[in-house]
């Protein structure tokens, strides 16, 4: 297998992977997805560079392409985003750091996120 190759299935588990997550949470705070009044885009970095889109909206998470609609979005690295979801406390941190990156209202995006992690 070449290392292309090797890469591209990687970047397919760690895809699947995350679709997977996506579910665990919608599961997990359907009734905290069901107050969003606002749609947040999630920009997840593979580490091969290629991007992934996720919109977290009323009731839903879902794989998108890039969506530029969203006003309110973040920003992350797959490991960052992986380790965030191990110790949510993180989420403060990595946005001062610059690791989670947030495009909107901040306070309104991180409540968000404290509410599904």
């Amino acid at each position: 297998m070449s290392a292309s190759s090797q890469q591209k299935a990687n970047s397919e588990d760690l895809i699947r992977n995350l679709r997977q997550i996506a579910t665990n949470i919608q599961q997990k705070h359907s009734a905290t997805l069901s107050k969003i009044k606002y749609p947040l885009l999630f920009e997840i970095k593979l580490p091969d560079g290629e991007r992934v889109f996720f919109l977290i909206s009323q009731n839903t998470i879902k794989q998108v392409e890039q969506d530029n609609s969203s006003v309110d979005r973040v920003e992350i690295s797959y490991k960052d985003l992986i380790r965030l979801l191990e110790k949510p406390s993180r989420a403060p941190r990595y946005a001062f750091q610059g690791r989670l990156k947030i495009k909107g209202d901040f306070g309104k995006i991180m409540s968000t996120l404290k509410s599904l992690l």
